[in-house]
């Protein structure tokens, strides 16, 4: 289980390293000096010089994005298709912008999104067994070291032999 984790995480790293990346390059403290140094140890030498190319390529095509003029406002301007559009001109910037302006926009409040309460799994919402119901509530408390806001903030969230008692009656 733990290889596959692993080898889960290696895709889905491979796939966003450049967000980070960009992050650090904007961040004045570092720039490239702090990719240069770690990405050689992270990914080995040959591996990292292609991911500090593609980075470079990136912040190149920024500054030639940047330097060109804006275009006039309009209500039925669709973006995607613009940056399909100019794909040839900005390979990577395209890529980027797909990625970042296709994110659907939830309308679930935030507070909701992170808040636990009402989060009690019942037998009808749910078709695991109440033992590893627990088992897993009990190993997310335990990782989280029982911080407020986690999960669970001290098991009042889940009564599995409550729950068993209901349903036998």
């Amino acid at each position: 289980m733990a290889s596959s984790m692993v080898t889960k995480f290696d895709k889905y790293w491979e796939e966003s390293y450049w967000v980070m990346s960009m992050a650090t390059v904007l961040d004045p403290r570092f720039k490239m000096k702090i990719l240069e140094y770690f990405f050689p140890l992270i990914y080995g030498d040959d591996k990292a010089k292609v991911h500090l190319l593609n980075v470079k390529a990136i912040c190149e095509e920024l500054g030639v994005y940047l330097k060109e003029n804006t275009l006039p406002g309009s209500h039925d301007f669709d973006i995607l298709a613009w940056w399909k559009l100019n794909a040839i001109k900005y390979p990577t910037l395209s890529v980027t912008a797909r990625y970042i302006l296709a994110i659907p926009i939830s309308t679930v409040a935030s507070e909701s999104s992170f808040s636990t309460s009402g989060r009690i799994v019942g037998p009808h919402r749910s078709k695991l067994l109440p033992k590893t119901i627990e088992a897993i509530i009990c190993t997310q408390n335990w990782l989280s070291g029982g911080k407020k806001g986690s999960l669970v903030d001290g098991g009042d969230d889940l009564n599995v032999d409550e729950d068993e008692e209901k349903d036998e009656k």
